[in-house]
């Protein structure tokens, strides 16, 4: 946990930090290294993800925009976050801790055709696999 929190850090940076300098030169005028530069940390960003033991990208990325949100803002572009600011970042937070920490327990069971499922059928499920969802994490 404390490894994917340290890549976490280290691609949002990369990534925030690489947007941020192609930014500054192509809308602000700065010199072409910075915008070179922030090529290279987008493509540090590309690589840091790779080492994150979740397995998609989607859930990998969005938990980087949730994160990020607030610290860019208030951090480097000096804006103090308001109400709307801290409650956008928290809905961002809520919805990336669904995706990346749901257990998934249905979706490992063979045979049983969850997607096409009523309400009672899947209560069925879970309760049926009671032990096998609520002791495996994926």
């Amino acid at each position: 946990m404390i490894l994917a929190m340290i890549l976490f850090l280290l691609a949002g940076i990369a990534e925030i930090g690489g947007c941020y300098l192609i930014w500054l030169w192509l809308r602000d005028g700065k010199p072409l290294y910075l915008g070179l530069l922030g090529g290279l940390s987008l493509t540090l960003y590309g690589i840091i993800t790779t080492f994150q033991s979740f397995p998609t990208f989607g859930r990998v990325y969005a938990a980087y925009g949730g994160i990020f949100i607030i610290l860019w803002g208030w951090g480097v572009d000096k804006k103090t976050p308001d109400l709307y600011d801290w409650i956008g970042a928290f809905i961002c937070l809520l919805g990336v801790s669904v995706m990346l920490f749901a257990n998934r327990c249905i979706q490992n069971l063979k045979g049983e055709g969850y997607w096409r499922l009523n309400y009672d059928q899947l209560v069925h499920v879970l309760f049926r696999y009671k032990r096998f969802c609520f002791t495996t994490f994926n």
